[in-house]
């Protein structure tokens, strides 16, 4: 426990000052993953990769490598093969002594901040894949440092919440309650697996049971009170998704499909409900269609990841006077920063992300496995759910905690863990 405890610390830094989103605390908190990292593979001989795991990491590591790219000084004409219409306004800057040399991306700045969060996505990634892929150890003591986290954001979101004001939310120590709601509904998942392995086992902990189910509750009901929508969409995707992948074992997968979605929506606040059944979409219709624009004019090699903000205002019409820093669309957004460089490979890593949670379900030996494997998938599904409204992965707490659940369920892939097991298998009941 004491390297996640040490990754912990950082990610408490970030998570308790606005997510990270400035960069002196994404640069202090880069220090400590890093020696945290390293200290972690010192003397250690490094696990075997399963053959998802290995190109999921080609994935990730594909972002920092894009965006060392975009970074890259590169002459005007191979500005004009790659991305015209950066080419055309270097070319109007070297009509007034400007260097004909320049990036691929319209914001270097804002792109090495994000190579720098890249980086620390990497680190975390491949520290929690290999502690997780270690032989006898618990895996879901990886996933032990995010609940606490989860549990102090929810007392402290839950303090903010004033009766008879819900319509504004809480929002704990983030900016946006959108991503606070984010942080807090990828847990929830996590929970559930423990305390469905505690209730398979042949011994239950009833104390045990107890305090995860009240953990669960606590941190579903300060997401639902931060009146974020997708947060109730979220909760209720995951639990289905994690019902789906247990359906072999009927005694539990039936309850918690039916009970789980219940429980949250008796939980959530009346207005919470009201503002899901209005469709209003907060003109995010028109942000995607502007988004669309720029992908339009920066196929190949996108605008530079981190870019959007400086990238998009050509072509804003909709509620001018709004700062527009993301396209509430994760993929939307990845795919007009990244451009068709990147985009096969975001694409190809949330395919991975899936055949893991469906292929090792049914494979893994441990019952308490089996319930953790679907659980990460089921709190990744929550990232992708929140992914399709928003842009909650470049909040770097939200991210880093993605990539740490990512790296928890791609250590769980080593062929030292489980047998190889084909999609559509089918495991025996508990």
């Amino acid at each position: 426990m004491l390297v996640p405890g040490l990754l912990s610390v950082p990610l408490a830094w970030l998570l308790f000052h606005q997510g990270g989103w400035r960069p002196a605390d994404l640069q202090l908190a880069a220090v400590a993953f890093g020696c945290t990292a390293s200290a972690a593979f010192w003397r250690r001989p490094s696990p075997p990769w399963g053959p998802d795991s290995k190109r999921l990491a080609l994935c990730m590591f594909a972002l920092p490598a894009l965006s060392a790219l975009q970074l890259l000084p590169l002459p005007l004409a191979i500005l004009e093969l790659l991305s015209p219409l950066r080419a055309e306004a270097v070319a109007a800057a070297v009509q007034f002594g400007g260097s004909p040399m320049s990036s691929l991306s319209v914001a270097p700045e804002s792109t090495l901040n994000f190579l720098l969060l890249s980086v620390i996505l990497c680190a975390v990634f491949c520290t929690t894949r290999s502690l997780a892929a270690c032989a006898g150890r618990d895996p879901w003591r990886l996933l032990a440092p995010l609940v606490v986290l989860a549990l102090a954001e929810g007392l402290l979101g839950l303090s903010q919440a004033q009766p008879g004001a819900f319509e504004a939310g809480v929002a704990g120590s983030f900016v946006n309650r959108n991503h606070y709601a984010a942080f807090l509904c990828c847990i929830p998942p996590l929970v559930l697996a423990r305390l469905f392995g505690h209730c398979a086992a042949a011994h239950g902990r009833g104390v045990s049971i107890g305090v995860l189910a009240a953990a669960c509750l606590l941190i579903g009901a300060a997401a639902l009170h931060s009146m974020s929508r997708t947060g109730l969409v979220a909760l209720a995707v995951s639990a289905v998704w994690m019902a789906g992948l247990l359906v072999p074992r009927r005694a539990i997968a039936i309850p918690s499909l039916l009970v789980t979605p219940i429980g949250f929506a008796l939980l959530a606040p009346p207005e919470l409900v009201s503002r899901l059944l209005s469709g209003d979409t907060a003109g995010r219709l028109d942000f995607w269609r502007e988004t669309l624009r720029l992908i339009h004019h920066y196929p190949l090699s996108g605008c530079g990841l981190g870019a959007f903000e400086l990238a998009i205002y050509p072509w804003r019409e909709s509620a001018p006077a709004l700062l527009l820093d993301y396209a509430h669309n994760d993929f939307l957004q990845l795919a007009a920063e990244t451009g068709v460089l990147g985009l096969p490979v975001i694409l190809c890593g949330v395919v991975l992300i899936v055949r893991l949670s469906i292929r090792r379900v049914p494979a893994a030996v441990p019952n308490h496995d089996r319930f953790l494997v679907a659980g990460c998938g089921a709190a990744l599904l929550s990232f992708c759910v929140f992914g399709m409204f928003d842009s909650n992965l470049r909040v770097p707490v939200n991210a880093v905690t993605a990539s740490w659940i990512l790296g928890v369920l791609a250590g769980m892939e080593s062929t030292s863990r489980y047998r190889p097991a084909k999609i559509g298998a089918r495991a025996q009941s508990v």
